[in-house]
Order: structure tokens, then C-alpha cells, then sequence
């Protein structure tokens, strides 16, 4: 994801970011609560995590899942000099202690550091789950601007309920289906009242901040047609005329009014400037093509009365007859047992069904009225 470089004359003009997000699944050392428990493949898990990052060259780098901070000092170990700055949470579940924790390159302070976990006035209170009700985050959100100079960008770095179910007893099966859908509201449940959780504290942050950015970033274990994306997304821009959603109302960004100058920088992304691919066609000039598009309405018309020369007028029904007729025994193909009658008939015979098909079509449109 890059930060766009606005027009001159605005905050930000001088500052253009790329940012990464990641999780690392568990990032624990060897013989930890979990993870890997080979040196070898811990120490190749490293490697491949340091090369990724190293390639890509992200200015800041959000984690989700580091389980052990020593295991985070050793990949930055890894990845040299160019990431000075390491920032991690502190609140995780005992249960699977696994946290955010970000990464800032050399040239950027991280500034203004905070941290969400009790849900903030005005999130959702009350949410039931088997423990009691909600009131706090289960992992920690880690909040922090990245300054370059006297210009800022403010980031978010959460990650969300997943959707693996877990039990009273720290069990991942359910003993009846009963408990296994009671599991699934509560996973749900939390989900969502953590995403409002997250909305709430970046709104209070921009309602304080006039005119600056902040980016949400993190594993949020929904997809982008999820119920509880719009709860973390910014409000949609306007639309123009002839182009898509911009993706700014689709990402998970958190954007002042007025500024839409961020854009994933995603292979498969498409921006709001281009035509969405499947936006309707401008209709072709009368003629032809309008015939065929009325040949088809006129072909779903219920059938029309009898009458001499018409669809069911005799000569109609006469050589009806005569090419659906049986085919002799001895002029029929083997069957292939494949429960296709048309394979078993001559390519004669298919040929005039279809010449005959055409002939009701056409009569089919002179009989219409007007």
C-alpha cells in the first residue's frame, strides 16, 4: 500500500510512504507455546520473513501474531539497520499470548504512542459471550504517528477475533452442535465489537486531528464484503460518472473528509479512476442488433392460437411429423450410454430441427400484431 503524494499546498505534500502488513502466524522461538519446534525451520522462517520485507522495502511494517519479543528482536536482527525502530503491544490473551507490534525504517520516529484495550465511550457495551459480557479488546490495538520532519501520518495496527472457535477449557471441539453455534454468535459478536471499538477510538483521534491521516492496517480475519468492513472502512467517496466504487469506501482506511489521495498499491487492485469491468455497455445504434435483442423478448411471449400457416397450422404439423419421425434400427448409431437422445440421432436429422426452429422463429414475428 502506498500514501499517495497529494497536490502542493496541503499537509503530507512532501511525504509519500509504502506500508506493509503481515502476519507472521505464531512467531514464537523454538519450544515456545507455539509455532515452529525445529531450530532449523524457525531459523529458515527467519530468513524467508526478513527477504519478503527486505525486498519489498516498506517504510513502516505492521505484525500481527508475534508471539515472542525475542523472537521479533532476532528478525530485526535480520533485516539490518534499515528498521531501528520497533514498537509492540502489550496486551494479549494469556491464553495464546500473541500480539501487534509494528516496524519503522531509518529516517522516521515513531511518535505519540498508544495503545486500545478497554473498549472507549460510545463502542458497543453489553456484548454477550461465555465468559460474561465484552468490555475490552482481546489483543491489543497498537496506535502511533510516524514523523518525517514536522509532517505525520497516524497508524493503526489491530488484530481482530479470528474466526477459529475455541471452548470452555481451552477445547476446539464442540461437544454438541448447540455449543458449537452458541461459539460461532460469540466469535461473531466479539468480532464486530471490536471493529466498532477501533472505529470509535480512530474517529475520536481524527475529531482531534483536523485534516490528518490515519491508516488502518492489520489482520481483520474478514473479507472485503464482510458485514463488519464498513464499520472500519472510511465513508465512500462520491462516485463520477462512467466509473466504479472508489476503493477507498472498500479498504479499511480511516480518512478525513475531503482526502482521498491513498490507494493500495495492489496487483489485483483497481483504482477509482479506471471503469469498473463490469459497468453496462452504451447500447449499440438501431438496427440489427435491436432486432435480435426483440427476437429473444419475442421468443419468451406465450404461444399464439392456431391458425392455417401459422405454428400449428397443418403443413406446420405435417412436416413436424415427418422429421421427428422414429429412424429405423438399422440406421441408428451405437448408443453411447450416456443418456443424450440428440447423440443418437443422424446429423441429418439435427440439422433440419434446427432449419425448422429458425422457420417458427420467423413466423413466430410476422404473426405478432403491429
Amino acid at each position: 500500500m502506498k500514501l499517495g503524494v497529494p497536490a502542493a499546498g496541503v499537509p503530507y505534500a512532501g511525504l509519500g510512504m509504502r506500508v506493509m502488513t503481515w502476519n507472521v502466524e505464531n512467531l514464537f522461538r523454538p519450544g515456545g507455546l507455539a509455532g515452529v519446534t525445529d531450530p532449523a525451520l524457525y531459523e529458515q522462517k527467519l530468513e524467508n520473513l526478513a527477504g519478503v520485507i527486505t525486498a519489498q522495502r516498506p517504510d513502516v511494517v505492521g505484525l500481527q501474531e508475534i508471539g515472542d519479543p525475542g523472537a521479533l528482536d532476532e528478525l530485526k536482527a535480520k533485516l539490518g539497520p534499515r528498521y531501528p525502530h520497533v514498537l509492540v503491544a502489550s496486551h494479549f490473551d494469556p491464553r495464546h499470548p500473541i500480539r501487534v507490534a509494528a516496524l519503522l525504517r531509518r529516517g522516521l520516529r515513531p511518535v505519540a504512542r498508544d495503545e486500545l484495550i478497554g473498549f472507549p465511550p460510545g463502542a458497543l457495551t453489553g456484548v454477550p459471550q461465555a465468559a460474561g459480557p465484552l468490555s475490552a479488546m482481546g489483543r491489543g490495538a497498537l496506535a502511533f504517528s510516524a514523523a518525517a520532519g514536522a509532517e505525520r501520518v497516524r497508524f493503526i495496527v489491530t488484530h481482530l477475533k479470528s474466526k477459529l472457535l475455541t471452548y470452555p477449557g481451552g477445547r476446539f471441539q464442540p461437544r454438541d452442535e448447540d455449543e458449537r453455534a452458541r461459539a460461532g454468535g460469540f466469535a461473531l459478536l466479539r468480532r464486530a465489537a471490536e471493529a466498532v471499538a477501533v472505529r470509535v477510538w480512530a474517529n475520536a483521534w481524527l475529531q482531534a486531528h483536523a485534516g490528518a491521516l490515519l491508516v488502518l492496517v492489520g489482520d481483520l480475519n474478514d473479507g472485503p464484503d464482510a458485514a463488519t468492513n464498513p464499520l472500519r472502512a472510511a465513508r465512500p467517496q462520491p462516485r463520477a460518472a462512467g466509473q466504479g466504487r472508489s476503493l477507498a469506501a472498500r479498504q479499511p482506511l480511516a480518512l478525513p473528509p475531503g482526502r482521498a489521495d491513498v490507494q493500495p498499491d495492489l496487483p489485483r487492485a483497481r483504482r477509482a479512476d479506471r471503469p469498473h469491468p463490469r459497468q453496462h455497455r452504451p447500447r449499440p445504434p438501431p438496427g440489427r442488433g435491436d432486432d435480435r435483442r426483440d427476437t429473444r423478448r419475442l421468443d419468451r411471449r406465450p404461444a399464439l392460437p392456431a391458425q392455417e400457416g401459422g405454428l400449428a397450422g397443418p403443413r406446420t404439423r405435417r412436416r413436424l411429423h415427418h422429421l421427428i419421425r422414429r429412424v429405423p434400427a438399422a440406421a441408428r448409431p451405437a448408443s453411447t450410454g450416456s443418456g443424450h437422445r440428440d447423440r443418437a440421432l443422424p446429423l441429418r436429422l439435427l440439422r433440419a430441427r434446427v432449419r425448422l426452429a429458425r422457420a417458427i422463429r420467423r413466423r413466430t414475428i410476422a404473426s405478432v400484431p403491429g
